[in-house]
C-alpha cells in the first residue's frame, strides 16, 4: 500500500494568498464544460478534451488494477495470520 501511495501524483496547489480566492476565480460563462460560448469552431478544444478524457480513463483503469492488487495482497496477508 505504501508503494501505491508513493506512486500517486501529488496535487498541485497554486500559490496565492487566501484573500485573493474570490478575485482569482475565472469568470462564469454559459458554455461550462461543453465548449466555447461563442459557438464557433472549438475543434482544438474538443480534441484536447477528448485526449484528456482518454488519458484520465487510462489512468483510472491503471489505478483500479493497482487497487485490486493491493486489496488481494492485504487479503492474503490477513488470511496468512
Amino acid at each position: 500500500m505504501l508503494q501505491y501511495a508513493r506512486s500517486v501524483p501529488k496535487p498541485r496547489v497554486a500559490a496565492s494568498s487566501p484573500g485573493n480566492k474570490a478575485q482569482s476565480a475565472p469568470p462564469a460563462t454559459g458554455a461550462g464544460l461543453h465548449g466555447n460560448s461563442d459557438g464557433g469552431g472549438g475543434s482544438l478544444d474538443n480534441d484536447a478534451q477528448m485526449l484528456e478524457l482518454e488519458r484520465l480513463a487510462q489512468r483510472h483503469a491503471r489505478e483500479k488494477q493497482q487497487t485490486e492488487a493491493i486489496r488481494q495482497n492485504l487479503e492474503g496477508a490477513i488470511s496468512a495470520k
